[in-house]
């Protein structure tokens, strides 16, 4: 929806407009990634409705480190031959690339370590938006060492091409049936067991 009435803003000339409604879907776009990044976590990392012991500390301190990271980066690398909000443009893109590209490795090698499962479909929605998000990175961080060259073009094409690749996967993998999960890990399985005995040492507590 913001395409074609960006592009009628620019056919009109109304540029003042244009780049109200270019930045505040940029921003709303940015909110919507991480939005999806913290349901991910949500649903991997509380199976049971309460977060994993050292499930949050770990994302918490994780995400803390790659924003940190991330900025720093974002502000080391100067995209050449560019100046005002061209070039704020360029950071910005490559800051919210490089932090949700974060977030998605940090909740992956953490259900990893903690054996967590993945269920089917929000496995597939992990698995499209961080192919898109790689190469999202990956473009952003070109556009920021060559600027706007001859391979920003090019560059861009491709990152639409992967998006669009990244739906037509969402949509196939959402159409089918989701399988049974798989078995739960002893170590969740032992988790769950400990969760059930204090809930039930609690409520005998305070009945006493």
């Amino acid at each position: 929806m913001e395409t074609p009435i960006l592009y009628a803003l620019y056919s009109h000339h109304s540029h003042l407009w244009y780049a109200r409604l270019y930045w505040a879907g940029a921003l709303i776009d940015f909110a919507f990634q991480l939005g999806i990044v913290f349901e991910v976590a949500r649903i991997v990392m509380k199976p049971t409705g309460t977060w994993m012991r050292d499930a949050r500390r770990q994302f918490l301190i994780g995400g803390a480190g790659g924003l940190l990271l991330a900025a720093g980066l974002t502000w080391w690398l100067v995209p050449p031959g560019t100046h005002g909000l061209e070039r704020l443009e360029m950071k910005g893109n490559l800051f919210a690339a490089f932090l949700i590209c974060e977030l998605f490795l940090l909740i992956s090698s953490t259900a990893r370590k903690m054996g967590l499962g993945w269920r089917n479909h929000v496995l597939a929605v992990a698995q499209g938006f961080g192919a898109w998000i790689i190469v999202s990175l990956a473009s952003e961080a070109l556009h920021g060492y060559f600027g706007r060259s001859k391979y920003f073009s090019p560059l861009v094409y491709l990152h639409q091409l992967v998006y669009i690749g990244a739906l037509i996967y969402w949509i196939v993998q959402m159409w089918r049936a989701e399988p049974e999960r798989r078995p739960l890990s002893p170590e969740l399985q032992e988790y769950i067991i400990a969760l059930h005995n204090r809930v039930e040492y609690d409520l005998e507590k305070h009945e006493i």
